[in-house]
């Protein structure tokens, strides 16, 4: 592509191409100095909406004990936040069992960085029940790089005859978190008490930018 100014691009009669350099002004330096970098360098730098940060279809099974199991994690680069963007994290369950005895209780968590950022919590029903649907959560900056919302989900559907839809209203919580650091994000699943019946399969998840 020939050198042309930025007010010119749309006469160049194309896209630029990733080997294509395009000047950086350096204000850290005095006085400023003008670099380049490549259109690769700058789309690796600043992923497009939707890009995917994780995606997975390992079954991850979290049965019989209470210990906390970690369902999905990644590292969300420094900058991808901003002041206004978003993580979407989905995933898909195959069998979520919720039995009586001793009414266990199942707690899923969101966490960013260091901040368990929400909490969803289900108490086991007085009958014998068996699910299966998806989960959703969001993280999202608040206005600012240490800011965050987080925000859990759930759509499930009784699969051992009733057919109920069970949805739950959002757990939203809040962070502040330097996004401009990498910083994991997590989910993690957990039972109040052993059994072999409360068991939650995760079938496949997830994780991609919304800007």
């Amino acid at each position: 592509m020939a050198d042309a100014k930025i007010t010119e691009l749309t006469a160049l009669g194309g896209a630029p191409a990733d080997g294509d350099l395009i000047p950086v002004v350096d204000v850290s330096e005095t006085p400023d100095v003008t670099k380049s970098m490549t259109v690769a360098d700058l789309k690796a730098a600043i992923p497009p909406s939707g890009t995917k940060l994780y995606a997975s279809a390992t079954p991850i099974a979290q049965e019989n004990t209470t210990s906390e199991i970690t369902l999905i994690t990644v590292t969300v680069p420094g900058g991808t936040l901003g002041t206004n963007n978003a993580i979407k994290i989905k995933w898909w369950v195959d069998t979520g069992n919720y039995i009586p005895a001793a009414k266990a209780t199942m707690t899923i968590r969101l966490k960013y960085g260091a901040t368990t950022i929400a909490t969803w919590v289900n108490t086991a029903s007085t009958v014998a029940d068996s699910y299966a649907g998806f989960w959703e959560a969001l993280l999202i900056a608040d206005g600012a790089t240490n800011a965050q919302d987080g925000k859990i989900n759930n759509f499930m559907f009784q699969t051992d005859g009733g057919g109920q839809l069970i949805p739950t209203l959002a757990t939203v919580g809040t962070a502040t978190e330097d996004s401009t650091a990498n910083k994991t994000l997590a989910v993690t699943c957990q039972w109040s008490s052993a059994n072999s019946s409360y068991k939650i399969i995760l079938s496949a998840a997830i994780v991609e930018i919304v800007r």
